[in-house]
């Protein structure tokens, strides 16, 4: 649980920003964006209960990443590439390289494509285990993006939920779950 409480202890402040770079399903961002701006999409009313949902399952996402992050790095290391060749390499392709070199990318690219796969479906599950559809944690992330207030609130309960699974006093006293 070492790597868990880690991952965890970075804190919130920045938690926010990082839902810029995931997102669970991609599509129809332009559409849904106006939408959240217009206050006429699904966006436009997001329940406390789904808040909470909401965060508790950002904060397991952003664990499953930090693993895959760990994990894809581990497989970069155990090729023997540097990460800037492999990203030459994935920017020019495998034309031309020695042997020994795409071996390694291809080892690297195969198995980086299926933890991908493997820790989407790990996040899919944390995100349904709150309540949300993929689309639905999507169209939350989107509205946070476009409402200012609504993404302090869910900054407050996300560091609530860290000072709560980490044993520190956070933003609120009151217990991680309770929505309040």
């Amino acid at each position: 649980m070492t790597d868990r409480n880690d991952i965890l202890k970075v804190g919130a402040r920045g938690l926010l920003l990082v839902l810029t770079a995931f997102t669970v399903v991609a599509g129809a961002e332009n559409a849904m964006a106006e939408d959240a701006r217009d206050g006429d999409g699904p966006d436009a009313e997001i329940a406390p209960d789904e808040l909470q949902g909401f965060a508790v399952a950002y904060l397991e996402v952003l664990v499953l990443r930090g693993q895959l992050d760990r994990e894809i790095g581990a497989l970069i290391a155990e090729s023997g590439l540097e990460r800037e060749r492999l990203y030459e390499i994935q920017d020019t392709g495998t034309d031309g390289l020695r042997e020994r070199e795409a071996r390694a990318y291809r080892m690297v690219a195969d198995g980086a494509r299926a933890l991908q796969q493997r820790y989407q479906s790990r996040m899919i599950t944390a995100v349904a285990d709150e309540d949300l559809t993929p689309e639905r944690f999507e169209q939350i992330t989107r509205a946070l993006h476009a409402d200012p207030e609504l993404a302090a609130r869910v900054q407050a309960r996300i560091e609530r939920l860290i000072a709560h699974r980490t044993g520190t006093r956070g933003a609120g006293d009151e217990d991680a779950r309770s929505g309040g």
